[in-house]
């Protein structure tokens, strides 16, 4: 990582979904990808160990208490400086604004 690439985490529990961002971003050599995670305690550990400056978080998470908008204030409660983006392919009324006040900088469609 130099200083001009900005580190991230990528959180989705399906790995193909984590391998088409992985090769998206692997082309933009101004975003270094420092870490995977499948569910919400690998994002935590993920954060700790590699203090991202962004968290890119799926909506849906394959863990029935926890999803992208809880991961998102518990990321934010640990790391006030960490910016989430949670994506999602959910066109659900009032999504972005439950993703806002849990602390995300913005919502992107799949």
């Amino acid at each position: 990582m130099t200083p001009t690439t900005l580190p991230i985490v990528l959180v989705d529990d399906h790995k193909m979904v984590l391998l088409g961002l992985r090769t998206l971003f692997h082309q933009r050599p101004e975003i270094d990808v420092v870490a995977y995670a499948h569910d919400p305690d690998e994002a935590l550990q993920a954060c700790r160990t590699h203090h991202p400056r962004v968290a890119v978080l799926d909506y849906t998470l394959d863990d029935p208490e926890v999803d992208g908008l809880e991961l998102c204030r518990r990321l934010r409660r640990e790391f006030p400086d960490l910016e989430c983006v949670l994506y999602t392919g959910r066109d659900e009324p009032g999504l972005a604004q439950r993703a806002f006040a849990a602390g995300a900088k913005g919502v992107v469609s799949k």
